[in-house]
């Protein structure tokens, strides 16, 4: 069941990203992540999730959670940072999405977003190689951290590139960025990047687009 209110009569649609503004602390965003991974239930899915400021393994088990079935093909990039406890970022042969295609990559340089770019468009070709009829979606889990070891610039340049290239394949697409973490320049600033917003407003999920 959707988390945001039918009333609205607003979806992503293939090709759009957005941006999903919540604090890290204190809401649990499973629920509009799951969401927005999974648009439309009538088709199978690839599935592209960037992990930063939870394990591979955090990502799986939510997905568990909240969704009763799973993408037919699934790639997990892991940008490893220091922020991660020791038993957040362990990993098990159990925390992996079963489907018919599961990989996993590891980036142990948050700062190297070249490095990072490269291991998105080919994590998306191979996704694409795998059945073309499938819908890509894509979660980057999360922006915030990214601004310790990179420049405002850098980002906005990398999220901009990374964003076309999601456009291009028809990705439906989503980032998390927590407002407390930033200025109101900063948010401001990103979310041109974006086709819509997604946040909290008195309780319930909004999502509103351009």
């Amino acid at each position: 069941m959707s988390v945001l209110p039918a009333s609205t009569g607003e979806s992503v649609r293939p090709g759009e990203s957005v941006l999903v503004l919540c604090s890290e602390f204190g809401v649990d965003e499973s629920p509009i992540c799951l969401d927005l991974l999974t648009p439309d239930r009538s088709v199978e899915e690839a599935m592209l999730s960037i992990t930063v400021t939870e394990s591979p393994g955090d990502r799986v088990r939510q997905w568990y959670d909240h969704a009763d079935s799973t993408p037919a093909a699934a790639t997990v990039i892991d940008v490893d940072t220091s922020m991660r406890s020791a038993e957040s970022g362990a990993t098990t042969a159990g925390d992996r999405v079963q489907c018919e295609v599961d990989s996993q990559r590891t980036l142990s340089s948050p700062s190297n977003l070249t490095k990072l770019g490269i291991e998105i468009t080919s994590a998306l070709d191979d996704l694409r190689a795998t059945d073309e009829e499938r819908q890509l979606v894509v979660c980057f889990h999360s922006l915030s951290p990214l601004f310790q070891y990179v420049s405002r610039e850098e980002l906005f340049k990398f999220v901009h590139l990374v964003s076309d290239e999601l456009a291009q394949v028809d990705a439906v697409a989503h980032f998390h960025m927590d407002p407390t973490a930033h200025d109101e320049q900063t948010i401001a600033t990103f979310l041109h990047l974006f086709d819509g917003v997604v946040e909290r407003d008195a309780g319930d999920w909004e999502l509103r687009t351009k």
